[in-house]
């Protein structure tokens, strides 16, 4: 989880700042990401966080620019068992430079940000799991993403 040190210093209450959210209704959950950039005509992104099944809003890529964020279905990490349901997957972030893979309960800098991530990962099927976890067979939604990336200067 996120503490209040990861977020680091509180924005100026002196500047303008402009929210944009977007939520959309999935099968049986919500997905919600949010950007706070300043408002001037050199906006600087300071806020970004998501709790989603998808990592970017459907026909939005630039969402979280100047950050790109891709995930291409790999997982990393152990194989699923049933003591731990999640495989966890990679994501790639860049801020224009190289690229850093971030998972699944890490902190890492992505050029000028700080990513905290709560959760980046698959869930095996809970009707399975309730048949005292005999085979992962049947994942539900692709990916579960849960993290927050905030400018580090």
């Amino acid at each position: 989880m996120a503490s209040p040190a990861d977020l680091g210093d509180l924005p100026p209450l002196n500047q303008s700042y402009r929210l944009k959210w977007v939520a959309r209704a999935a099968s049986w959950a919500s997905n919600g990401w949010f950007t706070l950039p300043t408002v001037g005509p050199a906006p600087t992104l300071l806020l970004v966080g998501m709790e989603t099944q998808e990592l970017l809003p459907a026909g939005m890529p630039d969402f979280f620019a100047p950050l790109t964020l891709a995930h291409d279905g790999s997982e990393c990490g152990q194989a699923t068992d049933c003591d731990d349901p999640w495989d966890p997957l990679l994501v790639e972030m860049s801020q224009g430079g190289p690229t850093v893979p971030v998972t699944h309960k890490t902190r890492s800098d992505v050029g000028d940000y700080r990513v905290v991530v709560n959760l980046a990962g698959r869930f095996r099927d809970l009707h399975t799991m309730a048949r005292e976890c005999l085979e992962w067979t049947d994942p539900v939604p692709q990916g579960f993403f849960n993290m927050m990336i905030h400018r580090s200067d």
